[in-house]
């Protein structure tokens, strides 16, 4: 399949706007890092999807191993978040017409901090259980998609000219911080949902931090 692809479908991106070396495409992510607005778009964007995977690490041990939920019942609690997400989406392709994008993914770094501190507050302070955790999680996955969708519709709009290396830049960030997010709840795992809950804490205040930064 792929050999059919490489030799019989031809390239359809003009030969003008095509990087010639991995060294021009590395100068045009560095471009895009010394913008303020483009970095705070990406980092918004990757904030926030690391939060996500800290939770999808840390979450068989946090709800079966520490508070004895099923397997079947974590399936159950993780396909909350798979509903949310849908649910957030299909509200952000609504709304995106008739407030943009910017607004809209300020709107969900809001809900993602917000959902993140009241994680972090209430695992610290040992309040509301498996409960408030579940909603906490909820809130802040839903927002993922929404978010993601926003911050690089932005991004490619402001720098169309740069668009194959924002999107190349803007996901490789999204990976790389949710690895980090990742090995992190996994150092420091000592049983109980707080390792995760502060690591999701600063995912989202970071990624309200990114997106303020993209407003300007």
């Amino acid at each position: 399949c792929l050999a059919a692809v490489a030799l019989k479908i031809p390239e359809t991106h003009p030969p003008q706007a095509r990087s010639h070396s991995l060294a021009a495409a590395f100068i045009a992510y560095g471009h895009l890092a010394l913008r303020p607005r483009a970095l705070g778009y990406i980092l918004c964007m990757g904030s926030c999807f690391a939060g996500m995977f800290a939770f999808i690490t840390a979450s068989p041990f946090v709800y079966i191993g520490h508070f004895g939920v099923s397997p079947q019942g974590y399936g159950w609690l993780f396909g909350l978040n798979i509903a949310g997400i849908i649910v957030a989406t299909a509200a952000n392709a609504r709304l995106v017409g008739r407030l943009g994008p910017r607004r809209l993914l300020f709107l969900g770094a809001l809900v993602a901090a917000t959902a993140g501190s009241a994680l972090a507050l209430l695992v610290t302070l040992g309040l509301g259980g498996l409960p408030a955790i579940v909603v906490c999680v909820v809130l802040y996955v839903s927002v993922t998609g929404m978010l993601g969708a926003n911050c690089l519709a932005s991004l490619l709009a402001e720098f169309p000219q740069r668009a194959g290396a924002a999107a190349g830049l803007a996901v490789a960030t999204q990976f790389g911080l949710g690895t980090a997010a990742s090995a992190l709840v996994g150092s420091f795992y000592d049983g109980t949902p707080l390792p995760m809950a502060l690591v999701m804490g600063g995912c989202g205040a970071g990624c309200l931090v990114a997106a303020t930064f993209a407003r300007r």
